[in-house]
């Protein structure tokens, strides 16, 4: 029941349920509805749709009951879950259920001991029902536990297809995408009961009070190894709370013992703020619960964890769901995750931690500015959302041994919109001395907790554009050689942005062209408007470093497929954060 509890207190929480009769109704992803009704003998969950009802269609219910721990995976090896999925909350109760299929009750799994286990008592404890496009489905107290917040996570799948591995589909989150593959789910709900009644809230694992989390790196080192350096950075605090800065990160941490005070007060003149005290922590010491909770008591509120590869993440389950019981909103960042084989990196996620911090993708931008690769090859061929989402994006400045502070200006927009994830700048990389260099990532930081970057989904244009001639083509060579582009868009708030950025040190990329296809268009939720050559789509820059000519925008869809949104020029090292936006009342569509 640990980590769930954080959703008392983030500002974004929803009430929508109705406390008089206990009925909770919503619109899911592609159309589906959802129906909660909380009755004396426990939950009924109606599920309508066209198709749920078929045979080979699976409603899944995740939940979290009285269990101290639980897991984030709905594994590929239960049955009947097909290809994995990735729940927002430590889920410690599954229900399968296809009600087509009156011969076998449903499927109940539960969290014993690190894994998944068939529950013991009869399956018949959760009943199902079908009708014409719809299931119903009776989760029973006894299932349900005592607890007065238990969260939610709804979907179904189709087995039919992807070889028996399902497509995933019609999630009670509406930013859930459907598709084959590995799937992950960032809202839920919780039904919260009380003595009034019951309710239903929203919530979501990664967004603590609301906003995307955007991390300060800084080492006691710099600040020079004197108990008394919290007078003299008052300024800083503030700047730094100024610039949307909501958790500071502090390397080279001596013993919590002999800094007790100093790092106490740290805390409070950090909380007085609204931001959060993270300190890096060796795991490999004995007493690591002990040592974390040392911290803890001081202030910290989250955790660098440099993990030594003999430390399983089945002990550090453990060290997290007790720091976790202690302060429900702990957070914990793996520090040296591209040490460890990509295989491996689930079940460190699964163990409970928040965030990953690895240099892959770092590494792979300064490829392409130093020559060795391409921007094309920054698309994986097979993504991974749920590593994308919780992997820390920053800028490490002993990898960018080049003067040109420009490159900040090109880099760091297009690392750090790439996901839901966390991002970080590190002390000195930000040209503390440069005015006009702390504007720039006040205005980047300020973007990125718009909710198409907070919350949205990912859409890569290079593959679309590489036979595009005008997709930054230089001297006849490769299209998207030098040019990254990337959509994010977020379903709920339907804000839609185009981030694009030319890695090129010296050439301005003029008369460009970026090809936003049907399915692009689809993936944006403008589907009724595809192919258009009337509706006008205004193309705005929020980060305020384009040139004149290239800064406001205005196009069709029609246009924008072929041959492709047109920008005047790109300058070198340079990136926009375009917002994408039509009028409300469209005009009548073409025949």
């Amino acid at each position: 029941m640990y980590r769930f509890l954080v959703v008392c207190v983030l500002a974004f929480l929803v009430c929508e349920g109705q406390a008089k009769d206990q009925i909770y109704e919503t619109f899911g992803a592609d159309l589906i509805r959802y129906h909660f009704q909380r009755e004396a003998e426990g939950l009924k969950i109606r599920v309508l749709g066209a198709g749920v009802d078929g045979p080979d269609q699976i409603v899944f219910v995740a939940f979290h009951a009285n269990g101290d721990s639980g897991s984030y995976l709905i594994p590929p090896t239960l049955k009947q879950t097909g290809s994995a999925t990735w729940l927002p909350f430590a889920a410690d109760t599954l229900i399968i259920a296809n009600a087509s299929n009156g011969k076998s009750a449903p499927l109940i799994y539960q969290w014993d001991k690190n894994e998944w286990r068939p529950l013991a008592a009869k399956n018949d404890l959760v009943s199902i029902a079908s009708a014409p496009a719809q299931l119903t489905l009776h989760i029973p107290n006894k299932l349900l536990g005592t607890s007065a917040q238990i969260p939610l996570a709804i979907y179904l799948k189709d087995l039919r297809t992807d070889g028996g591995r399902g497509r995933f589909y019609g999630a009670e989150d509406q930013s859930a995408v459907s598709g084959i593959g590995e799937r992950v789910i960032h809202h839920y709900l919780i039904m919260e009961s009380g003595k009034i009644g019951t309710q239903f809230l929203r919530a979501g694992r990664l967004m603590p009070n609301a906003e995307k989390i955007r991390i300060y790196q800084m080492s006691l080192h710099i600040i020079d190894g004197e108990k008394n350096f919290l007078e003299t950075y008052e300024k800083t605090w503030d700047e730094l709370q100024a610039r949307g800065f909501t958790h500071i990160w502090l390397t080279n941490v001596p013993p919590p013992e002999a800094w007790a005070d100093t790092f106490r007060s740290l805390a409070d003149r950090l909380h007085s703020r609204k931001m959060k005290m993270l300190v890096s922590f060796d795991a490999s010491q004995e007493g690591v619960d002990r040592a974390l909770h040392t911290w803890q008591k001081l202030g910290a509120d989250g955790f660098g964890v440099r993990v030594s590869l003999t430390a399983s993440p089945e002990e550090w389950r453990q060290f997290i769901t007790q720091a976790r019981k202690r302060d429900p909103q702990a957070y914990f960042i793996l520090e040296n995750a591209n040490d460890i084989p990509s295989e491996a990196i689930t079940a460190w996620l699964d163990a409970g931690f928040d965030a990953l911090h690895d240099l892959t993708a770092q590494q792979t931008v300064k490829a392409i500015y130093e020559k060795e690769a391409s921007a094309n090859d920054r698309d994986p061929k097979s993504r991974r959302p749920l590593v994308e989402d919780h992997t820390l994006q920053s800028m490490d400045p002993t990898l960018w041994a080049v003067p040109d502070e420009r490159l900040y200006h090109a880099v760091a927009p297009l690392l750090f919109g790439l996901s839901r994830g966390p991002v970080m700048l590190v002390q000195n990389q930000d040209a503390e001395s440069a005015v006009e260099q702390r504007d720039f990532y006040h205005r980047l930081l300020s973007i990125l907790n718009q909710p198409a970057f907070r919350e949205g989904d990912f859409y890569p244009l290079n593959p679309d554009n590489r036979e595009n001639p005008n997709y930054g083509r230089i001297d006849n060579g490769e299209s998207g050689r030098w040019l990254y582009s990337y959509l994010r868009y977020d379903p709920t708030t339907q804000q839609r942005f185009l981030v694009i950025v030319n890695l090129h040190p010296r050439e301005t990329l003029h008369d460009l062209r970026v090809r936003l296809t049907r399915p692009v268009m689809q993936f944006l939720g403008w589907d009724d408007i595809a192919g258009s050559k009337i509706v006008p789509i205004m193309v705005r820059d929020t980060l305020g470093d384009m040139p004149a000519e290239s800064a406001n925008i205005q196009s069709t869809p029609a246009e924008m497929d072929v041959p492709g949104l047109p920008l005047k020029e790109l300058p070198p090292l340079s990136a926009a954060y375009y917002e994408l936006t039509h009028p409300t009342r469209l005009p009548t569509r073409n025949p």
